[in-house]
């Protein structure tokens, strides 16, 4: 495993930095700037590539996003800080179709994801990378695809979170450096 140094932390910033021509599945995620601009559009091509579109338009984002899934909550924001919360089909039609709604719904938030795809028998699975050693939490069928893809990441001392969609594929949906000090 070739190791980089290590990226700045969160999604966000992996996914500006080091995430573009990985061999990594990342869940659709749209960059936004300080202002709520869309900053980059970062998806996975059929290829299998991290791939970024810089030019995008919110009617572009919303028809994409509103493919995922069909329930009440659509879309995560990521906020500064990291947390997470969901706007519902209302917000996000709102924030599409209104300019001023979107100012107001998107201060704090630095990222949109589409809600994370997830089997009815599969939770988040957790990818922690130490000392050359990865740890797959819990431990399950898909350990060994989980194991590849944090490798893949080219990176030590991090935790990656995937989900698993209803056709079996992997998403990362996080990356995050842990602290060894802590």
């Amino acid at each position: 495993m070739r190791i980089r140094p290590s990226p700045p932390d969160g999604l966000v910033d992996w996914a500006r930095h080091w995430l573009p021509q990985k061999q990594v599945s990342l869940l659709d995620t749209v960059v936004l700037d300080a202002a709520g601009k869309t900053e980059a559009w970062l998806y996975t091509s059929k290829s299998g590539r991290v791939c970024v579109k810089q030019k995008t338009s919110w009617e572009q984002i919303g028809r994409r996003f509103s493919t995922f899934l069909q329930r009440e909550e659509v879309v995560t924001a990521i906020h500064q800080d990291g947390k997470r919360t969901s706007l519902s089909a209302v917000q996000w039609q709102r924030l599409v179709e209104d300019k001023a709604a979107r100012h107001r719904l998107l201060r704090g938030i630095v990222a949109l994801q589409p809600c994370r795809p997830a089997a009815d028998d599969t939770k988040e699975l957790r990818c922690r990378a130490t000392g050359g050693d990865i740890v797959v939490t819990p431990e399950n069928c898909y350990s060994d695809q989980l194991r590849q893809a944090t490798l893949a990441l080219e990176q030590e001392d991090v935790e990656a979170v995937f989900a698993v969609d209803k056709q079996h594929h992997l998403w990362l949906v996080d990356a995050r450096r842990i602290n060894l000090l802590a």
